[in-house]
């Protein structure tokens, strides 16, 4: 061996230690379909509501009539937007794990994100008076920090106090500040009140256990009004020389929160969820009812007062994860008026593009037809007068069929011209039905109903759309309740994935069936082999002689050679990696060498299938909600995350080969990359192709040495 390689050796083996970087180029370009608002504050005639994605302004000025000014996206990764205050011209909104986000809304119509603000904790709370911002914060249970941030340079705030008390078993429910007292609330040990005339010296001025359970209080002229839950409304003196007092309680309805303006207590019901109750408080010791305002939303999430304005966050429809906002003008406290509302589409979670359109299913009107001609711009266009939510979707021609989630009807929707979308045909089955999928004259359903006898597959002939036609049924011989949850087509075969309906019942499997004739599908093979028979299939796509395959928890991602459909065997298997949170897989679709898989909190996982029996997870990309569905044209992705549809550019990219670190250069580094992937279970190359730089159809140390030669001893250039 010649010095010089040995001394390139030596240099690699001192850098064998170095870490290594997971490269990424995935960006978000652009959003839309904003659901689950999280806050609202006002100011003067403009409402500014945070939801996942960022913050949202609406011109309120016209009752009942708010109309969108402007938005400004603040998502960074998986973190989302939340609780808002507003203090003058600017906007103090909850970031997630990252913070503060300070936005200058001096403008409403162009608000501009100054910085954020990080924190070591998440946020739980939020207030602002003066030139402070008051927050508590904690990460598990019995962290009780209360924060207090000076703020009177906007663009460099400044930490005075971290409040770190060991007080109480529970961590703080929330916290109201009063003058120069704040007083922080913990659900089952009561009240701590802090005097914070000095910021920087804090004091301990009151504290007190009721015997109730508390779970939202405010301060009002030294005086705490706590929300009780069954023991309604009840106003302490915390400061009476003699001991903490009762002083008056209002316990005709239990109360979850309670909001204060002027000589009025705004009660949120405790067990109805869908009212609110106005108590007159003027006389402290002599609470009256003034009103009881039942609501048309299914429950109450919280209540804010701004400006003679009651802003309610509620849920508002059949998903409890769904969330819109009311705003109602409480300037007659006896008699308050719906002032407006926002109520967002929401839960976008099936998409399918075909040409310039996303046709994405949501939680309002079954689904959305966006315009993507101009990615970083997409525009709704158009939907389908349909209630509920998506169940399947699929686009073939000039027409989308539909599926409502437990429903049992086909909707044919004509979309040639997108903004004039209406349904042309119908077809009501005898089970409810799922996903769907349209080729040619026909359209394949699965039946997703556990009740119609383990029915399969239904298919339709849709030559005459306004008709459809009921041609032929599959169904499957199990005798334990399974259903199909995913299916795909590939030249004359159709492929059905089965999983379990409770826990312990039957086995699940992928069905292939031979659909050369629609009208008499004939079962090939069931696939179901060692411990795969008992995982949930949920999402499949067939690409030559390969399926891949996604479950719903367990395996990321399974390969099966199916170049004869009769006898399908695996060729590789990804399980999915111990992860904090429980990880559930959904849809998946393969493109270009790549499967992208949808998978809950980890937004899209990316898998390079250069070496098809190896598959390697390359990149991941994040999203405040859950990612159900993902769909590509040409450059982009479009992911249908239930806060969201984002548009994301960048999983595509191709590293030229030799750059097995994606660094933009081929250099030493790619050199130790691939040593410390080859030898050390190092990260893998951003792509197989670009750490195959010998073109052996392998990642070994052969391409390390490959890249020595060429960048120490100008060896040839790494092959593409």
């Amino acid at each position: 061996m010649s010095s010089f390689f040995t001394v390139i050796c030596m240099l690699v083996s001192i850098l064998f230690l170095m870490p290594v970087a997971f490269a990424s180029d995935t960006e978000p370009v652009a959003s839309l379909m904003w659901g689950n608002t999280r806050d609202v504050a006002v100011e003067g005639d403009y409402a500014f509501y945070t939801a996942p994605y960022g913050l949202i302004v609406f011109d309120i000025s016209t009752p009942g009539d708010p109309v969108e000014v402007s938005r400004l996206f603040l998502t960074r990764s998986n973190e989302t937007a939340d609780e808002i205050v507003i203090n003058g011209d600017y906007a103090y909104i909850v970031q997630g794990e990252y913070g503060l986000a300070i936005v200058d809304i001096s403008d409403p119509s162009d608000p501009q994100l100054l910085l954020y603000y990080p924190t070591s904790k998440p946020i739980i709370e939020m207030k602002t008076e003066g030139d402070f911002i008051y927050f508590t914060a904690g990460r598990h249970l019995f962290e009780n920090d209360f924060h207090i941030l000076d703020i009177s340079d906007r663009e460099n705030p400044e930490l005075r106090n971290i409040i770190i008390e060991d007080w109480g078993s529970y961590p703080f429910v929330g916290f109201d500040i009063d003058g120069a007292y704040a007083c922080l609330i913990s659900r089952d040990d009561g009240f701590l009140v802090l005097d914070i005339s000095d910021p920087d010296h804090p004091e301990v001025a009151a504290e007190y256990n009721p015997d109730e359970e508390i779970s939202s209080a405010q301060m009002e002229n030294n005086l705490v009004y706590a929300a009780a839950g069954n023991d309604g409304l009840i106003v302490y003196n915390l400061f009476d020389p003699y001991g903490p007092t009762e002083v008056d309680r209002f316990d005709t309805y239990p109360v979850e929160d309670v909001v204060i303006s002027g000589d009025y207590a705004y009660l949120e019901a405790a067990n109805a969820y869908n009212s609110y109750s106005v108590v007159d408080i003027s006389n402290p010791a002599s609470l009256t009812l003034v009103a009881d305002n039942p609501t048309s939303m299914l429950a109450i999430r919280g209540m804010k007062i701004s400006d003679n304005r009651l802003m309610i966050r509620n849920i508002m429809g059949p998903s409890y994860e769904a969330y819109g906002l009311q705003i109602f003008d409480i300037s007659e406290p006896h008699n308050s008026t719906l002032w407006g509302e926002y109520y967002p589409p929401n839960d976008p979670d099936i998409i399918c593009t075909d040409g310039d359109f996303a046709y994405v299913g949501n939680a309002l009107n079954g689904f959305s037809i966006i315009d993507v001609s101009n990615p970083a711009a997409p525009l709704p266009i158009g939907s389908a007068p349909l209630a509920g939510r998506a169940g399947g979707l699929s686009v073939e021609g000039d027409y989308a069929y539909v599926t409502m989630l437990g429903d049992n009807t086909l909707y044919v929707v004509d979309v040639a011209d997108p903004a004039l979308s209406v349904v042309v045909g119908t077809y009501e089955a005898h089970c409810l039905l799922g996903r769907v999928m349209a080729r040619g004259d026909y359209v394949y359903l699965i039946a997703d109903d556990v009740q119609a006898e383990n029915l399969g597959l239904l298919i339709l002939d849709v030559s005459d759309h306004s008709a459809p036609q009921l041609v032929a049924e599959y169904q499957s011989t199990e005798q334990t309740p399974v259903i199909p949850k995913c299916l795909d087509i590939e030249g004359d075969y159709l492929y059905l994935g089965y999983w379990k309906y409770r826990v312990g019942d039957g086995f699940t499997g992928l069905h292939i069936l031979d659909i050369a004739d629609p009208t008499d599908p004939q079962l090939v093979s069931i696939f179901k082999e060692g411990d795969f028979e008992t995982h949930a299939f949920y999402g499949v796509d067939v690409v030559g002689d390969y399926a891949y395959i996604t479950f719903r928890g367990g395996i990321d991602l399974m390969v099966l050679d199916v170049s004869d459909p009769a006898d399908p065997q695996v060729v590789a298997t990804v399980p999915t990696p111990s992860e904090p949170e429980y990880v559930l897989n959904y849809n998946l679709f393969v493109s270009e060498n790549r499967a992208y898989v949808s998978a809950t909190h980890n937004g899209l996982k990316v898998f390079d299938l250069y070496k098809i029996d190896s598959p390697v997870l390359s990149e991941k990309f994040s999203t405040p909600g859950m990612v159900c569905d993902a769909a590509k044209i040409g450059e982009h992705f479009y992911l249908a995350d239930l806060f969201g549809l984002m548009v994301v550019e960048g999983a595509y990219y191709e590293p030229p080969a030799g750059d097995a670190n994606n660094d933009e250069a081929i250099n030493i580094g790619d050199i130790v990359y691939l040593i410390n992937f080859v030898f050390k279970n190092g990260m893998a190359p951003y792509s197989m192709r670009a750490g195959d730089v010998n073109k052996d159809v392998s990642v070994n140390v052969g391409d390390a040495v490959y890249l020595i030669n060429f960048t120490f001893k100008s060896g040839p250039e790494p092959q593409e």
